[in-house]
């Protein structure tokens, strides 16, 4: 099964591990009003990839991969840990995030988590 996994360090490093099966070559994704917000949060940022190619048969393989970001800013890690923590996401107050520049997005989700 395809799967995207995050993973936010408190060494303020962003990973997301991707992984695509053989059998599934898509991965079926129903953005939620959260997740919106975190793709807008991450766009802006620079990503160096990773492939890994190990396969029992020595053929390549690039079904698993590692983005990386590159100096990501420690407002950008706390924006999305905040994120992470906060349960719902109206649709309006996403829509009105996501029109935003990051850094007001970042200041608003540490507001919003210092006020919940």
């Amino acid at each position: 099964m395809s799967r995207v996994e995050l993973e936010i360090s408190n060494e303020t490093y962003l990973r997301f591990y991707l992984t695509v099966d053989r059998d599934s070559r898509y991965i079926p994704v129903t953005l939620t009003n959260k997740d919106r917000v975190i793709l807008h949060l991450l766009k802006y940022l620079k990503w160096k990839a990773t492939f890994l190619d190990k396969d029992d048969h020595n053929h390549l393989y690039k079904h698993k991969i590692t983005f990386e970001a590159v100096d990501p800013d420690e407002d950008v890690v706390k924006a999305l840990k905040t994120l992470i923590n906060i349960r719902g996401l109206k649709r309006e107050e996403s829509k009105r995030l996501s029109k935003l520049p990051p850094r007001d997005v970042c200041r608003e989700l540490a507001l919003k988590l210092l006020l919940s």
